[in-house]
Parts: C-alpha cells; sequence; structure tokens
C-alpha cells in the first residue's frame, strides 16, 4: 500500500494505486498502444480527468494519419462515437481504418444537388410551363388574322431602267432659282416612286393606293404628259390619226385614258369617247387645271380596266368556238356596243391579260383594237401577240413610228373572247403567264 495520498484522491477506498501518465508507459506503446482507461470518479475533476484522456486519445489519432481532413467534423465526431462503446485499441482504430469512400454512382446525386443551377432561358421555361415539351423553332404557330403574301416570280424579267428627264416646275414668282430645282426633283422623285408601284404590283394594289390619296392621279399625269411631250413621236398623235376615219357617233372606249386626251381630241369631231381610268377626274383638286384653267371637267370614268369595264359584252369562255368567217348581219344576240378600243401606254399591272380581256369583250366583231407600248419593255413581241390573239384576234399592223414606243393594231374574229375567262379553270394561270413577257418600266435615279 502507498504511504501517500494520491494528487487526485477523491474519497474512494484505499487500495493500491500507481501514478497517472497522460503519455502512456513504455510498456504499454511496445504492447500495440493498449492501455486501460482509468476508472473516474465523480464532480469536476473526474470530467477534467476525461476531458483530458479524450484529448490525448485524439492527438495520437491525428499524428499516426488514422483522422482525414475529407471527413471533416462529422467523421470525427462519429470516429469518437464508434470508438466509445469498442473493446481495446484495434477495435477502436477499425473504423477509421475500414471507413470507404461511397461508390461513385451514390456520390454524383449529391454533388449535383450541390452544383448551382444556371438560369433557364426564356424558352426553356416557357417549355417547362409547357409541360416540359419546347416546340422547334420552325413550328412557331403564325399569328391569327395574317394572310399569306403571294410569292414573287422569280422569273419575271426585270424592268426596264429609262432616264428620268428634268421636269419643269410651274412657275412660281416666290420661289428662288435653287428652290424651284429642288422643287422639280422632289416632283420627278415622286412620279418614279408612283410609276414602280403601277407597275411592279396588280392593278388592285393600285386602286388602294389611288384610294388613299386620289392627287396622286393628277400628280403621275402632269408629270407623265411633260415627259412623253419630250418623246421624239409621242404615240397619242398616231392613235388620233388611225381614229380619225371613223364615222361620227363611233363608239371608242379609252382604257387607261390618264387626262383623257384621246376624247379631247375627238369628241369635237362627234366621236363618242368613253374613258376610264383608275381614279376620275370629276373632283380630284389639280386633276385638270393646266389644260382647262378651270378646275376639273369631268372626262374621265373611274374604273379599274384590268379588272372590270362597266360596259356591255358576252363574257365567252371555255365553251366558246371561234367564227373566222365574217358575218355581215350582227349577231342579234351580240351585247358588244363599242367600235374601237385603245390601251395607249397603259398596260401597266402585272395581271395586264385581264385588260386584254376585258377589250375582248367589250369589243364589237369586227372592230379595231389598238394598243401602244413602251418597246423596251418587250421580252418577245412575238409572244405578246400570241397573247393577244388567244382572245379571239388578229394581228393586222405592227410598227414602231418611234425608238420609244410599239404601235399594233388588232381586229376582233370571234364573236366572244376564246380561252379560260375570268373565273374559270385555267384564268389564274393565263394572268400569271403575261408577267414573263412584259416587262416593268421604272425610271432610273438621278
Amino acid at each position: 500500500m502507498s504511504l501517500f495520498a494520491s494528487a487526485f484522491d477523491s474519497g474512494a477506498p484505499a487500495g493500491p494505486s500507481r501514478p497517472l501518465s497522460f503519455g502512456g508507459s513504455p510498456a504499454t506503446k511496445a504492447a500495440g498502444g493498449k492501455r486501460k482507461r482509468p476508472s473516474l470518479g465523480d464532480g469536476k475533476a473526474d470530467q477534467l480527468r476525461a476531458t483530458q484522456v479524450n484529448l490525448e486519445k485524439l492527438m495520437s489519432r491525428v499524428d499516426r494519419g488514422e483522422v482525414k481532413e475529407k471527413q471533416g467534423a462529422e467523421g470525427l465526431g462519429q470516429g469518437a462515437k464508434k470508438g466509445k462503446g469498442a473493446k481495446g485499441g484495434k477495435q477502436q482504430q477499425q473504423p477509421a481504418k475500414q471507413a470507404k469512400p461511397q461508390p461513385k454512382q451514390q456520390q454524383q446525386p449529391k454533388q449535383k444537388q450541390q452544383q448551382p443551377k444556371p438560369d433557364a432561358s426564356p424558352k426553356a421555361k416557357k417549355a417547362k410551363h409547357d409541360g416540359g415539351k419546347q416546340k422547334p423553332e420552325g413550328d412557331k404557330p403564325k399569328p391569327k388574322g395574317d394572310k399569306p403574301k403571294p410569292k414573287a416570280n422569280p422569273n419575271r424579267p426585270a424592268p426596264v431602267e429609262l432616264p428620268l428627264p428634268e421636269v419643269a416646275s410651274a412657275a412660281d414668282d416666290n420661289l428662288t432659282d435653287m428652290q424651284r430645282a429642288m422643287k422639280a426633283k422632289l416632283e420627278g422623285a415622286r412620279f418614279r416612286w408612283i410609276n414602280e408601284q403601277l407597275y411592279s404590283t396588280r392593278s388592285d394594289d393600285a386602286v388602294a393606293m389611288m384610294a388613299k390619296d386620289p392627287k396622286i392621279f393628277a400628280d403621275y399625269h402632269n408629270t407623265h404628259r411633260a415627259l412623253t411631250a419630250g418623246w421624239p413621236s409621242p404615240p397619242l398623235p398616231h392613235i388620233i390619226a388611225l381614229l380619225a376615219p371613223l364615222p361620227k357617233a363611233s363608239v371608242i372606249a379609252d382604257l387607261g385614258c390618264g387626262d383623257a386626251g384621246l376624247a379631247r381630241a375627238l369628241v369635237p369631231q362627234g366621236k363618242v369617247v368613253l374613258s376610264y381610268d383608275l381614279v376620275g377626274d370629276s373632283g380630284v383638286a389639280g386633276a385638270d387645271e393646266e389644260r382647262s384653267g378651270k378646275g376639273t371637267d369631268g372626262w374621265v370614268v373611274e374604273c379599274d380596266f384590268l379588272t372590270r369595264v362597266p360596259l356591255p359584252g358576252r363574257p365567252g369562255g371555255l365553251a366558246a368556238e371561234p367564227q373566222p368567217k365574217k358575218s355581215k348581219k350582227r349577231d342579234p344576240a351580240a351585247a358588244e356596243v363599242v367600235d374601237a378600243v385603245v390601251c395607249c401606254l397603259s398596260l401597266m399591272g402585272t395581271n395586264w391579260v385581264g385588260g386584254i380581256y376585258e377589250a375582248a369583250r367589250i369589243l364589237k366583231q369586227g372592230g379595231a383594237f389598238h394598243i401602244a407600248e413602251v418597246t423596251s419593255r418587250f421580252v418577245s413581241t412575238d409572244e405578246f401577240v400570241a397573247v393577244v390573239e388567244s382572245f379571239g384576234l388578229t394581228l393586222e399592223s405592227q410598227e414602231e413610228p418611234s425608238t420609244h414606243f410599239t404601235l399594233f393594231r388588232f381586229t376582233k374574229t370571234a364573236a366572244v373572247p376564246l380561252g379560260p375567262a375570268r373565273g374559270e379553270a385555267g384564268w389564274t394561270e393565263r394572268v400569271a403567264a403575261g408577267e414573263d413577257i412584259l416587262r416593268a418600266c421604272v425610271y432610273k435615279k438621278r
């Protein structure tokens, strides 16, 4: 028995004692690090002693490399907790040695959850909102109410570009020379734009344009009259000379009459001239001021002659049969009243074939059809003549009185228009084929 009381004596029954060593005796270390935990008593001293023992064990494990950083605080606590109930030092170290990393397949879900998700794009959010099904970009729904636009004809011949000469503006004493020149330039640019619209679109589109601004009609024809007056030989005097021999009371239909120059020349001779164009000159400010000086005179009847002329005439069509032999007696069923039809530089819309049909419909059998058109517009004059003759007309003469235009004279030999009529099968193709025969006529920019 010890003769000296232990420094950590807690009042327990006397018995053999030995000095307490925190570092462990050499014999203990040699035995593989096995040592028994000293019995602890109650009280604060016992708690301090237990804490020191646990700290010593933890530091020993760190020195031996048994504790790895990847386990973190949870691994340390878990190892200490497992070793608390173990028997012997080897059993206490087994949890640290047997700790194996989890399989990659099990760790991947945790890593994916820890990674921050990028912000979804607006299309992905919309697809998620629609149930996860994202529609391809090519299948986007078209807005309701939009009508498909007709595709442009890729085979249509290129337009003819004509030089735009200087057009003298109306005299105005309040303008300087520079202002007059600028005004003339603006008027020429406006004319060029209107002209391009008339030649590159259908006639119904031109009607809509004129309806929005009726003064376009007057502005265009005032400039057009000045331009054609500068030609070496304008076409209108030639047509007037061809129609002058007709007897009095002969009915002439001027389709696309402009400012009704033909009527002004022939009506005083006793002819009946019916003038039609996209805009009537009754009530259009400035439409005829330069000629009469009194404003509008009411010569022009509003009409889209490429679509419909308000005159009687049998429609003809696929069921009609050609009648090559002329009959001196008039057919009692004939409704036509026109003796001659004129199209003077007026086959402008892309649907110009409709104007040929209307001329053949309203013209009497044996009547004359005069056409004057810019020579450079024709891709092939033979193809143009073939289209006109397909309606039951026959070419009588073709000449070029000027380098600027070509003059045709046809005679209606059939009683009614031949081939597909408006509204019948094949009419749309018949009109579309005309786009490849006549070029658009535009003026160059200065």
